[in-house]
């Protein structure tokens, strides 16, 4: 059974002609930014056969996305609906290509303030707020790098 080839060119225009029927506050629970960077790091993929099997994956996710937005949807509900497939979809780029989520600073802060007094009732100030800050710096250099190359979801 030959499997119908799809392209990055289609899967784009696809998700081009969603993206102008969509408000651009919305995409968040649709994920579009998500699906731009998986169809944008398609190739990247070593194997022409995982390629193929994830552009299969994008082009069935745009169906399905493209059938219940023209459908009387809650916004919240869909966006339930529709993460499974997005997350087997990200779960392959995440081990396949190092894609990361979107960072949650306030969660990184949070992260940092916890372990600080963690570190402070065992250590000096001046050596607790060094390690902070070299943890904090190579985190946010990490998080920057992979958001620079559109590796995030």
């Amino acid at each position: 059974m030959a499997e119908e080839i799809i392209s990055k060119d289609i899967l784009q225009s696809r998700l081009d002609a969603l993206k102008s029927t969509i408000e651009r506050k919305q995409w968040k629970y649709y994920h579009i930014e998500s699906v731009q960077n998986f169809i944008f790091h398609l190739n990247n993929f070593p194997s022409e056969r995982t390629q193929y099997r994830m552009a299969g994956k994008l082009n069935a996710y745009l169906s399905l996305l493209e059938e219940r937005v023209k459908k009387e949807h809650d916004i919240h509900e869909l966006a339930r609906e529709l993460y499974p497939s997005i997350w087997s979809i990200s779960d392959e780029y995440k081990y396949g290509l190092g894609f990361i989520s979107k960072p949650s600073y306030l969660l990184h802060l949070f992260i940092w303030l916890v372990l600080f007094f963690i570190l402070k009732s065992s250590f000096g100030t001046w050596i607790t707020c060094g390690v902070i800050a070299a943890i904090g710096i190579v985190t946010i250099v990490r998080i920057r790098m992979k958001i620079k190359e559109r590796k995030y979801f």
